[in-house]
């Protein structure tokens, strides 16, 4: 196993990109509403971050509703590392995506954003 050393500065601006993936997160949150798509959510996370000068992203925002939070129906991740770049493997990674699903009440959720 390898081991990373990070200068401070590294170190600084990774948990600041942290801070702003917890901020969105939480302001997001706060203006869900019943009915709202867990895609029009994801955008607004993105929209959100953009608006603070975020312009790269180590993976957008990925927002779950109900049982998907559970990861019901989900293809299931392959067990080797090299696996991953399969091209079978790479057509199910769309099921990740937001989707058009609706946020119902009592509903789990989750939202997730990894900017740069």
């Amino acid at each position: 196993m390898t081991r990373e050393l990070f200068t401070d500065e590294e170190l600084v601006t990774f948990k600041a990109a942290q801070r702003l993936a917890f901020d969105a997160v939480v302001a997001i949150e706060a203006e869900l509403h019943e009915g709202i798509t867990e895609q029009q959510a994801a955008g607004m996370l993105e929209r959100w971050l953009r608006a603070r000068g975020v312009s790269r992203f180590f993976h957008y925002g990925f927002v779950w509703f109900g049982d998907r939070t559970r990861f019901l129906g989900f293809p299931r991740l392959p067990r080797r590392a090299r696996d991953l770049f399969e091209p079978k493997t790479a057509r199910g990674s769309g099921t990740y995506r937001p989707s058009s699903r609706r946020l119902a009440h009592g509903d789990a959720i989750i939202l997730d954003v990894g900017p740069i």
